[in-house]
């Protein structure tokens, strides 16, 4: 889960500010106005890490980062599930498939990025 406060709406699609001042877009699915806080949940399969942080493109927020810190792996045969947390946000899970690069040379306290596609963030007024 991540918290914020809705900084715009557009259509069906809408851009949460995190306490931060983290942008990121996502489907407005309780009709919230600008102003109103407002929860963004995403399923674990729908984040990609990557190994080191990755500074979003300037005025890119479609790019949907946000920066986290590994802190353990749990292995479900095929995949594992990395538990990171997310600085003024709690922690969460990601689902990561074996042989993915961001695993090599893992270790807890390690940094890393999490994105994901503004169509698989839901916010929640």
């Amino acid at each position: 889960r991540l918290r914020g406060t809705i900084a715009r709406v557009d259509g069906e699609f809408c851009e949460l500010r995190l306490g931060d001042g983290t942008r990121l877009v996502g489907r407005n699915v309780a009709n919230a106005a600008p102003g109103a806080a407002a929860i963004a949940c995403i399923r674990p399969e729908r984040m990609r890490l990557s190994r080191a942080p990755e500074p979003p493109a300037p005025h890119d927020v479609a790019a949907n980062r946000v920066a986290g810190e590994a802190l353990g792996l749990i292995y479900f045969g095929d995949h594992v599930r990395m538990r990171c947390a997310v600085p003024g946000q709690g922690e969460c899970f990601v689902k990561v498939p074996l042989g993915t690069e961001a695993l090599d040379n893992f270790f807890p306290g390690a940094p890393v990025s999490l994105s994901f596609a503004p169509a698989h963030l839901r916010v929640f007024a």
